[in-house]
Formats: structure tokens, sequence, C-alpha cells
């Protein structure tokens, strides 16, 4: 199954980045559903502003030693509706987040391939 996975690197004593367990996890769905949303993330704004995606992602924009971060972290909906937050979040830095905004159209592309071509090929 393709999956988009949104993950904190860290860096070894050779200094090689390598990936954490910390993160999160989007389906092609999901992460359609926040790339039309991503023009609508202000991280240059000073207000702190939290945005929710298909009842599953929370996205929110904080100010850590007044730098803006954006948080992604995911949750579902019990039964009594109440929200229960999947452990992992990941955290990215405003370049972080500026670098996301540039590439996100070439992440849905290959995406998009990605599931096409297990379909065809029944790769499920």
């Amino acid at each position: 199954m393709v999956q988009v996975h949104i993950l904190h690197y860290k860096r070894d004593g050779n200094n090689r980045l390598f990936p954490t367990k910390r993160g999160v996890c989007l389906s092609p769905v999901l992460w359609q559903s926040f790339v039309n949303q991503i023009e609508q993330i202000n991280t240059s704004s000073s207000v702190e502003e939290t945005i929710l995606i298909k009842d599953s992602l929370m996205i929110s924009t904080v100010f850590i030693e007044n730098i803006p971060n954006t948080i992604f972290q995911r949750y579902f909906k019990k039964k009594d509706y109440s929200k229960k937050f999947v452990p992992g979040t990941c955290v990215l830095s405003e370049n972080n987040w500026l670098e996301l905004q540039r590439i996100h159209k070439k992440i849905t592309k290959s995406v998009m391939w990605l599931t096409f071509d297990c379909m065809f090929h029944n790769c499920y």
C-alpha cells in the first residue's frame, strides 16, 4: 500500500542522515486533502492556528522560542466522538515547512504514479 511518511531525521556519528520513528504516515487520500489546504497554512503569521483535515490529521502552527513550527499529529474519532491521538508527531521547522511546500507537487505526482501502478499490477 502506498503511504506518504513525514519523518524526523537525525545525524549519526559520521554525519549521515537516518530516519527516526517519530513522524506521521498519510494515505494518498489524506495526503491529497492536506495538499489541497497547504496554501491556507500560514507559518509566517504571528498567530498560532490549528487545521483539521479529513477528521484524522491535525496540523498546528506553534511558536517555540518565537520561531514558527508546524506540528503534524494523526488522530481518530472514538465511538463516543472523542478524539484519540495516535502516538507520534512530526515537528517541522519553518525551513522544513517551506521545503515541504516547495516539493509537495513532486511528492503528489510520485504518490499518484505509485498508487495507479500498484493498482494495475496488483501490488496489494
